[in-house]
């Protein structure tokens, strides 16, 4: 799926969420509201948009859309981020208050995640799953805590990552490989690597903070390339370790991912398409003008 399409369909979701309609069951119904979109990923013929408390679907190849809620399983908790592991066939949804779901392929069985939910050692408040990274069958999953490794083989948590000075607690916002290094963005820990093959990353020492400053709301790899981004609207390029701005933005980013190896940046009314060269091929904005309900 081409990189346009993707944008095309990302702003039907956020603009006409809640007008598609709901085919339920003759026993029960759902009532959600699909209108504010959380997260977006894909799989080679599906798009799925997570709403408040439930995902909703659109195939590519039939351009139907459905959806899964309660009925199929979902907690009804609100959703903060979700990945589709094409490699496992797997829907990871990851909520507020650190429960995590995973969705199998057809849609019916899915797995309930209690492990940062019921951790007693970390406050509600920072329990927040803000993000997924998969690479090498481990999903590294960034929180308002730091970073907890979960295995998508065994389907099983492995090491949590506490990577704040003197290993406090720090609100990560994303992780990106880069050059065998492992990048982490937070909003206040700065932006710190280690080495990914590092038997030892529960070792907050084995943390380098490449920049200090504060508010970085993710960092993403594109084409051996490194960008990091944030609150006061600039994108930077990381380049051995050294930051340099690349673009400033007239609205506050809330996301940057590559897709289809085209560098996405969306702000809070528009988004923005990079090809591989970093020259950027689109843009679109939100029609402030159009009101859904």
């Amino acid at each position: 799926m081409n990189s346009y399409k993707y944008v095309y369909i990302l702003i039907f979701f956020l603009n006409f969420g809640s007008l598609f309609s709901q085919d339920f069951s003759a026993d029960w119904a759902g009532y959600f509201s699909y209108l504010d979109i959380a997260d977006i990923s894909q799989s080679e013929d599906k798009i799925y948009a997570a709403a408040d408390n439930a995902i909703f679907t659109y195939d590519i190849n039939t351009n139907e859309i459905d959806k899964i809620s309660t009925i199929n399983g979902l907690s009804g908790e609100r959703i903060s981020s979700i990945h589709y592991s094409s490699d496992y066939e797997l829907l990871i949804i990851g909520y507020i208050n650190g429960l995590m779901e995973i969705v199998f392929d057809n849609d019916i069985d899915v797995l309930t995640i209690i492990d940062i939910f019921d951790k007693p050692t970390i406050s509600p408040e920072n329990k927040v799953i803000n993000h997924f990274n998969e690479y090498n069958g481990q999903l590294y999953i960034s929180t308002s805590y730091g970073i907890s490794v979960y295995d998508l083989n065994n389907l099983e948590f492995g090491d949590t990552y506490f990577i704040g000075n003197s290993g406090a607690q720090i609100k990560v916002t994303g992780t990106t490989i880069y050059n065998e290094y492992i990048y982490a963005s937070s909003l206040d820990g700065g932006v710190r690597k280690a080495l990914v093959a590092n038997p030892n990353l529960i070792d907050y020492q084995q943390w380098e903070t490449i920049i200090p400053s504060t508010n970085w709301v993710g960092v993403e790899t594109i084409n051996d390339r490194l960008f990091a981004i944030k609150t006061n609207k600039r994108l930077y390029e990381i380049v051995a370790d050294v930051f340099s701005q690349f673009q400033v933005y007239e609205n506050k980013p809330v996301d940057i991912r590559n897709i289809d190896n085209r560098l996405v940046v969306t702000t809070e009314k528009e988004v923005f398409i990079y090809d591989n060269d970093l020259v950027q091929i689109f843009n679109a904005t939100v029609n402030e003008e159009y009101d859904p309900i």
